[in-house]
């Protein structure tokens, strides 16, 4: 979530020259503008933050200046009693005071929950840098680290003289696993790789003339049982056995030495965020539709039980840049201490 004081009068980081206030406030708005065009977003939504965040303010001002009158009033009412005066205009005043009180505090608790909402929607900024397009089509290429070969090479014995990269020269590969759940009684195993594709695995080891996609290797050098994966869990669901088991902990354990060689601090995050600190680091409009979220009042049968948990929701992270990101809200952070590892 972006920070509130770059829709005021401050200036976001990578706006670098020196500006005037007004000056600042306009390029301030038209650098996150810019930004929601460059997601193919509603650049209107920064005014209506800004408008919000406006009106909360005001409305916070108010109520600041309800309470500072309703603290004199009670010093002034405390000075009476104790001289014995006549205290119904102050008790009269204390009264509406504290109505306006009441009023104001719920204006401005529902402009400032619908400002964060809003908030919540704006991206962060974009960089000059990368590429306007709706999806990843025009990604710019960095670098690349070796060679690249297609899904087909020459094999050693061929003497077709088609291209490698020739449609002519390739075969079609066969389907992925399908995300159908076969059926079985309860007396029978569970599906195994291992038992069901025991014959085709030695005649697809030895072909010299194709490469092998991911699952096709899984499923040959039987260390993933698939089927079972789809029937326990459905579609992309999937079991690792033997080595496949191995593989995932040695590539997991090379990632985390490659990296702390490298000045990186190994972190654990938690595996579930509250909802006040997720919408700081992730979109509102994904919670329902994408994120799995964890029940804190399982079997609550009315609408009251179900309000009150809101506050307290608890969801599944998708990544760790959640946790991680969320743990440093509220912290200057100063360019020279980053980037942090």
């Amino acid at each position: 979530m972006l920070d509130i004081n770059l829709f005021r009068e401050g200036v976001p980081a990578i706006v670098i020259c020196e500006v005037s206030s007004e000056t600042a406030r306009e390029a301030a708005y038209e650098e996150i503008k810019e930004s929601q065009r460059r997601r193919f977003k509603d650049p209107g939504l920064v005014d209506r933050v800004a408008e919000l965040d406006l009106t909360w303010r005001k409305a916070r001002h108010t109520l600041d200046k309800h309470r500072k009158e309703l603290n004199a009033i009670s010093k002034q009412f405390a000075s009476a009693k104790k001289e014995e005066k006549d205290t119904t205009e102050l008790q009269e005043a204390s009264k509406k005071l504290r109505e306006l009180i009441a009023a104001g505090e719920a204006d401005e608790k529902g402009v400032l929950e619908e400002r964060d909402s809003v908030l919540g929607t704006i991206g962060n900024l974009v960089h000059s840098s990368v590429p306007i397009a709706k999806d990843e089509d025009h990604n710019l290429v960095m670098r690349e680290v070796g060679s690249r070969r297609g899904p087909w090479h020459e094999g050693p014995s061929s003497d077709s003289g088609a291209s490698p990269s020739s449609d002519s020269s390739r075969e079609p590969l066969p389907p992925p696993p399908h995300s159908e759940q076969p059926s079985h009684s309860h007396s029978e195993p569970l599906p195994s790789a291992k038992d069901s594709k025991k014959e085709s695995t030695s005649k697809d080891l030895n072909s010299k003339h194709r490469l092998h996609s991911h699952y096709e290797l899984l499923h040959m050098l039987n260390i993933a049982d698939l089927e079972a994966g789809q029937l326990i869990g459905g579609s992309r669901a999937y079991f690792l056995t033997d080595e496949g088991v191995l593989l995932n902990q040695a590539l997991i354990n090379y990632a985390i030495q490659f990296l702390h060689k490298r000045g990186y601090r190994p972190v654990q995050t938690p595996s579930f965020m509250t909802r006040e600190l997720l919408a700081k680091t992730a979109q509102l409009s994904q919670f329902d539709e994408e994120l799995y979220r964890l029940d804190n009042h399982p079997g609550a049968d009315n609408v009251a039980a179900s309000a009150s948990s809101s506050a307290t929701d608890r969801f599944l992270i998708a990544t760790s840049e959640q946790p991680l990101s969320a743990v440093h809200q509220g912290q200057w952070i100063h360019p020279n201490q980053l980037p942090i590892k």
